[in-house]
């Protein structure tokens, strides 16, 4: 439950950052190569930014955990990256309101303090936003 309310709030600070760029939890379906049929995801947020030609993929988590890694790296960024193609800028950021340094993660990260620099990040790593879920 607290996970939800989370997101909700996560969701309605990002719009208000991001009010003309923000995409509330797109469904994507798509085929794979490896398996039959049609799949279906659901990225929590993407940010577009035009004038920067970047995408920005959003996953919250109430806590920091390496499933952000492999839900962004892994299923997300692939999906949206075949639908807008290879002329834009793919920046993966966790957005969360816990954070424990013993969590163990895939690869190395950076931590963002404004929310408002994600479109200018770097597309070659990964971001952990943390924001306590009050104000901005």
């Amino acid at each position: 439950m607290d996970g939800i309310r989370y997101e909700r709030k996560a969701h309605q600070y990002l719009a208000e950052r991001f009010p003309s760029g923000h995409v509330l939890a797109p469904w994507v379906s798509f085929k794979s190569r490896e398996r039959i049929g049609y799949f279906h995801c659901q990225p929590d947020a993407l940010i577009l930014d035009l004038r920067r030609n970047s995408i920005t993929v959003v996953e919250i988590k109430l806590k920091h955990t390496s499933d952000a890694w492999w839900q962004v790296r892994q299923l997300y960024m692939p999906v949206v990256q075949h639908i807008f193609g290879p002329s834009w800028d793919y920046i993966a950021v966790e957005l969360a309101k816990w954070f424990d340094p013993h969590t163990k993660f895939p690869e190395r990260f950076e931590f963002v303090d404004d929310v408002g620099d994600l479109p200018a990040l770097s597309p070659r790593t990964f971001h952990v936003h943390l924001w306590n879920g009050r104000g901005q």
